[in-house]
C-alpha cells in the first residue's frame, strides 16, 4: 500500500510504502524505488503479520534492483524512514532498510536476532564490512557471530535504531530533521558492484580460465613475471622483472596474479624488504593492457556486474604494491610506454628512463579510461591541470620533455645502464636505517586510493561493455607497432 502527500519542491513530500503481508524482498525494492522518484522522503512500515522473503529469489535480478536502489537513492538525495513493528527476527531485508535509513525507530516490545533465511555474501558484505555507522562492530559481534537476541533498548543504545514508536499513540517526528550526507554511499555501492560480479564470476564453470591460479614458483625462469634471487636474498630488493616480451610486456590476467603473488609473498618477509625494482625484459618496459585477452575476455560474454569485478582484480592486484609496502619503489622504463604501462611506472617513486623512451596514455580514443591508479598518480605528480591536459591531448611525449615536468627524475643513455644504476641507487636506499624511511615514505608518499581503484575498475568496465570488437581491433594495431 501506498500513501502519498503533496509538496511544492518536490512532486511529492512524502510517500509511504506499508508492508503487512508477505512479500518478495526483490519486489519491496522495485516499490521503494519506484516511491523514490521525485519524492523528498520515503517511510517504509513494517507492521505485524510482514513477511519479507527470499523464496522465489532470482540473484541476478536482486543484484540489479539494489544497484538501481542505490543509483537514484544517491542520485536523488531521497531520505528514507524505517518503522519496524513487526515480528522479533531481523533479517538481511530489514538489515538493508535500516542501513539505508536516515531515521529507523522500533516499537519497545520488538527483539531483534538476525537469523537470515537466505545466505547472501555481496549484501553480508555491504552491511557489515562498509562504513555503516548503524551496524558497529560490537552490534555487529551481537548479531552476526553470537547470534544474540537484543532488545530495541539495547538496538537503541548500539545505534541500530533511533528512537521508539510509542506502543500507544502514534509516533510523531520532526521531518526538518530528516537529513543525511549521501555520499560515503557511493563507495558502499561500488563496493557492492565488485562483490556482486566476483559472486557472479564464482559460478561460472569456466572460472579459473577467466582468473587463473596464481600459484607458480615465484623464482621460476618462465613465469610472467621475475623475481632475481640473488638480489632478494643478498639485498633485500625485490627486482621484479616483466617476462612476456613476446607481446612487448603486455598485462594480462596472469600477469597481475602473478604481480600479486610476489607482492603476498614480500609482505610476509617485510623485516627482509627494503626496495621494490620494477622493469621489463628485453625491448619494452611494458605497452599497457595485453589487448589479445581483452579480446578473449570479450568473447565470454560476461555480464557488466561481472567485468567491474574482473577489472577490479585486474587492476588491484598490481596497484596493491603501493597499498602494501612502506618502501622506496623505483621503475626501470626503456621505449614507449603507451596507456597502463605509464601507470605501472608512476606507482613508483623514483623512474630512471633511457634516453629513447616516450610516453602515451591514448587510450580515450579506443574507448577506455585511465586505470592502475594512473588517474591518481598522474595528477598527484603534476597536478589536475595539467594531467587532464596530457591525458586528452594524448601527444607522444619525449622522455626529455617528461624530465622537465617531474614525470621521471633520471635519464641515462641506454637500457644496461638504466637498470644497474637503479640496481645501485636501490642498494644505496638499503643500507638507511630502515625504521626511518618508512615513516619518511608513509608521510611524503599520497596514501593509497582504494575508491579510485574501484572506480577507475567500474568505468572501465562500463566502457570496456559497450566497446565493440573493431575497437578492439584498431587498439591491437596501434599497440603492435610500438
Amino acid at each position: 500500500m501506498i500513501e502519498a502527500s503533496n509538496c511544492q519542491t518536490f512532486e511529492y513530500w512524502m510517500k509511504t510504502v506499508v508492508v503487512d503481508e508477505a512479500i518478495e524482498f526483490a519486489t519491496l525494492l522495485q516499490r521503494i524505488t519506484e516511491c523514490m522518484k521525485n519524492t523528498a522522503v520515503v517511510e517504509i512500515k513494517l507492521e505485524k503479520g510482514s513477511n519479507i522473503s527470499f523464496s522465489h529469489l532470482i540473484v541476478q535480478e536482486l543484484f540489479e534492483n539494489i544497484i538501481t536502489f542505490f543509483e537514484l537513492f544517491i542520485s536523488h538525495n531521497t531520505q528514507l524512514i524505517t518503522r519496524i513493528n513487526c515480528d522479533e527476527i531481523l533479517d538481511l531485508s530489514i538489515l538493508f532498510l535500516i542501513f539505508s535509513s536516515s531515521i529507523t525507530c522500533a516499537s519497545k516490545e520488538t527483539h531483534f536476532q538476525y537469523n537470515p533465511s537466505f545466505q547472501f555474501p555481496p549484501l553480508d558484505s555491504l552491511l557489515f564490512h562498509s562504513n555503516n555507522k548503524r551496524i558497529t562492530p560490537q552490534l555487529k559481534s551481537k548479531l552476526l557471530f553470537w547470534k544474540q537476541r537484543i532488545s530495541a533498548q539495547e538496538a537503541s543504545t548500539l545505534g541500530l535504531i533511533d528512537c521508539f514508536i510509542p506502543s500507544s499513540t502514534e509516533f510523531n517526528y520532526s521531518l526538518e530533521n530528516v537529513e543525511m550526507n549521501h555520499s560515503h554511499y557511493n563507495a558502499a555501492l561500488n563496493t557492492f558492484k565488485i562483490e556482486c560480479g566476483k559472486y557472479l564470476l564464482q559460478q561460472r564453470s569456466n572460472y579459473s580460465l577467466i582468473i587463473p591460479s596464481a600459484n607458480h614458483d615465484i623464482f621460476s625462469n618462465e613465469s610472467c613475471v621475475l623475481l632475481d634471487e640473488q638480489l632478494w636474498k643478498e639485498h633485500g630488493i625485490a627486482h621484479l622483472e616483466f617476462n612476456r616480451p613476446q607481446s612487448c610486456n603486455a598485462i594480462n590476467m596472469e600477469f597481475t596474479q602473478q604481480v600479486y603473488q610476489i607482492a603476498i609473498f614480500l609482505s610476509s618477509q617485510t623485516h627482509h624488504l627494503k626496495c621494490i625494482i620494477l622493469s621489463g625484459k628485453d625491448n619494452h618496459f611494458c605497452s599497457g593492457a595485453d589487448v589479445k585477452w581483452l579480446q578473449q575476455i570479450k568473447t565470454q560474454q560476461l555480464t557488466l556486474l561481472e567485468l567491474q569485478s574482473l577489472f577490479y582484480t585486474y587492476f588491484s592486484n598490481v596497484s596493491c604494491l603501493k597499498k602494501l609496502f612502506s618502501v622506496p619503489m623505483i621503475a626501470v622504463i626503456h621505449n614507449r610506454l603507451i596507456g597502463g604501462a605509464n601507470a605501472l611506472a608512476f606507482l613508483c617513486d623514483y623512474i630512471f628512463a633511457t634516453e629513447n623512451t616516450s610516453l602515451q596514455f591514448g587510450v580515450i580514443k579506443r574507448g577506455f579510461n585511465p586505470a592502475f591508479l594512473l588517474s591518481h598518480t598522474l595528477r598527484q605528480r603534476i597536478g589536475d591541470s595539467l594531467a587532464l591536459k596530457m591525458y586528452l591531448e594524448d601527444s607522444i611525449i619525449s622522455i626529455q620533455e617528461a624530465h622537465r615536468l617531474g614525470l621521471v627524475q633520471s635519464i641515462k643513455t641506454d637500457y644496461e645502464t638504466a637498470k644497474s644504476d637503479a640496481k645501485e641507487f636501490a642498494k644505496h636506499l638499503s643500507t638507511m636505517n630502515v625504521e626511518a624511511m618508512k615513516s619518511s615514505i608513509s608521510l611524503l608518499r599520497y596514501e593509497y586510493n582504494e575508491a579510485q581503484v574501484q572506480k577507475e575498475s567500474i568505468t572501465f568496465a562500463e566502457n570496456f561493455y559497450q566497446t565493440t570488437g573493431s575497437h578492439l581491433s584498431k587498439f591491437f594495431t596501434l599497440t603492435t607497432r610500438v
